[in-house]
């Protein structure tokens, strides 16, 4: 039973006297399963992060999430790769004539305080070769100046 159906059966159950507690019980717990994912490493905040399991048919995947600079100077993000697959590239999304292409995205330049937000149909992370673990994968940054950063990403189904 997931949680939704445990609701609806608590809402239309005949012990009102209980209802209100358990209606907190589960909103509670819904909003513990929505919390942020959040990792911090070097003035770099990475979260909301997530990887797509690949189509039936397809060796390619995305992956998508947040990353902010925190830092009081500029960071060039320089590369990213996964465990998970042969090749990752940052891809950015151009319009050209009314038209939207794909484009390897070389170096991404946060600000300070600038945030930059990877998701679905716009900017991205591409992952070829993509062979899940079961574990969740792993992906590394790279960035001018700092040490690789590296943190654990879920896998997840397409919605």
């Amino acid at each position: 039973m997931d949680i939704f159906s445990f609701l609806r059966l608590i809402l239309q159950s005949k012990l009102t006297i209980m209802r209100p507690k358990y209606v907190l019980f589960v909103l509670v717990a819904l909003v513990a399963c929505k919390k942020k994912q959040s990792y911090t490493d070097q003035n770099l905040v990475f979260e909301n992060w997530r990887i797509y399991k690949p189509f039936a048919t397809a060796q390619a995947t995305v992956a998508y999430g947040e990353i902010k600079n925190i830092g009081s100077q500029a960071i060039k993000i320089q590369s990213i790769q996964c465990n998970c697959a042969k090749s990752t590239f940052f891809h950015q999304m151009i319009e050209e004539n009314g038209k939207l292409r794909m484009q390897t995205w070389n170096e991404i330049l946060l600000a300070p305080s600038q945030k930059v937000i990877l998701e679905p149909g716009k900017n991205h992370v591409m992952l070829f070769d993509f062979a899940e673990t079961g574990q969740g994968c792993e992906l590394t940054i790279k960035a001018e100046g700092l040490s690789q950063i590296s943190f654990k990403t879920p896998v997840i189904e397409r919605e």
